[in-house]
């Protein structure tokens, strides 16, 4: 285990991503401390605290859910150990240390925002560097595990239940700018996207000099149609922290909404410039160019966003529809055929590919779309008029 220790170490120091304090760092906290005298600071030496847990004295993932981010176990005994560090500076007390589930209760931590962090650190774990570690596969199943479990407890009497609680806690500590955050989250996870905008916007007022508030109010704006107003919130944002990448796609949106797309794609543009491998934010920027003509380069956002996600059916649709636009109607077909495979609920992409495979004089396969866009969309006229055309080019069941 010693020698273990010594290679994760060098790991730490040596790791071209330098997220974490190494040996040198820590090394001079060390020496600051002895340089004031012994005592005049409090240091936690957090591996050897946390290390206590584990058999082998090296914090693993009964800590971590990789190798970098505490899980929630892990950040309660990290906050546990700082206290009992600290313990001696306050006047003794017989009370007890609160559980990890108390704490957490106390932190509004429900089952839906927990699924939220566990479903972020999943989504981290299939991009560079960690979607490249040999035991990333198992990890990330591990996660969608905890997942499902958790689901599984997220019923609607469930959300009543935890909305009481955020409530009564928020009366207890209305101040509580991390309580409002987290009441936010649930809320719009639970379906409540005006209610989660009045509890940012509360944490916003507590905490005018942080990008985020506004960041949130704005994108919840934009939910509720109120465009102008979240594009105020955004550019407030954007003022206090430029480096925002979501703020200016967001603000991208906004202008987008307002028809305002030389605006929009500008704003995508940074945002692109900040982020260049989000497929959203390309698929964004391409249906911005469309609206002012600017085919070509719409067509080259839309491959841009298919090659960094080739699943989004979206994508394909628009390229489609870029492609036709350019007389391109054979690329154009294609397109539309493997958004009509992707999403085969999409009525557009059905209705777009059956047209297509009507002037292919592919009949059998348009009439098999147009069925289907009659069951999805039985009031759709012009699917039952090219059906009606179809009978006379397809062979009827008996």
């Amino acid at each position: 285990m010693v020698q273990a220790r010594e290679h994760f170490q060098l790991a730490c120091d040596n790791d071209a991503l330098p997220f974490r304090a190494d040996s040198r760092i820590n090394a001079a906290i060390q020496a600051e401390n002895k340089r004031n005298g012994a005592g005049a600071l409090l240091l936690l030496d957090a591996p050897a605290a946390l290390g206590r847990i584990g058999e082998t004295g090296i914090c693993g993932q009964e800590t971590f859910y990789e190798h970098v981010h505490f899980d929630f176990a892990g950040r309660y005994r990290l906050g546990r150990a700082w206290a009992e560090q600290i313990e001696h500076c306050f006047p003794p007390s017989t009370n007890e240390w609160i559980s990890q589930a108390v704490c957490e209760q106390h932190l509004g931590l429900s089952e839906w925002n927990r699924v939220q962090v566990i479903h972020f650190m999943a989504e981290r774990m299939q991009v560079p560097p960690l979607s490249s570690q040999p035991n990333n596969p198992a990890r990330k199943e591990a996660l969608e595990t905890r997942i499902s479990q958790l689901s599984s407890r997220m019923t609607a009497d469930g959300a009543r239940g935890m909305s009481n609680v955020f409530v009564n806690l928020l009366d207890q500590r209305p101040d509580d700018y991390f309580l409002r955050q987290n009441f936010a989250v649930f809320l719009e996870l639970t379906g409540y996207p005006v209610a989660a905008a009045v509890e940012w916007e509360r944490f916003r007022d507590l905490l005018p000099q942080d990008s985020l508030g506004f960041y949130q109010v704005g994108r919840l704006l934009i939910v509720q149609q109120r465009y102008a107003e979240a594009e105020g919130a955004l550019r407030t944002s954007l003022a206090i922290r430029s480096s925002r990448t979501e703020a200016w796609i967001e603000l991208g949106n906004a202008m987008a909404l307002q028809k305002q797309y030389p605006e929009a794609v500008a704003d995508y543009s940074t945002a692109l410039s900040r982020d260049p491998q989000n497929a959203q934010t390309y698929l964004r920027m391409g249906k911005a160019l469309a609206h002012l003509d600017r085919h070509r380069e719409a067509i080259e956002n839309y491959r841009r966003a298919i090659e960094l996600n080739p699943t989004d059916g979206i994508a394909h649709f628009e390229l489609g529809s870029e492609l036709l636009a350019t007389n391109d109607e054979e690329l154009a077909g294609r397109q539309f055929g493997e958004a009509a495979r992707l999403l085969p609920t999409y009525v557009p992409a059905r209705f777009n590919h059956g047209t297509w495979l009507m002037k292919q004089k592919r009949w059998a396969e348009a009439r098999t779309e147009f069925e289907a866009v009659m069951n999805l969309e039985p009031g759709n006229t012009r699917a039952r008029q090219n059906l009606a055309w179809l009978k006379g080019k397809t062979q009827q069941p008996p």
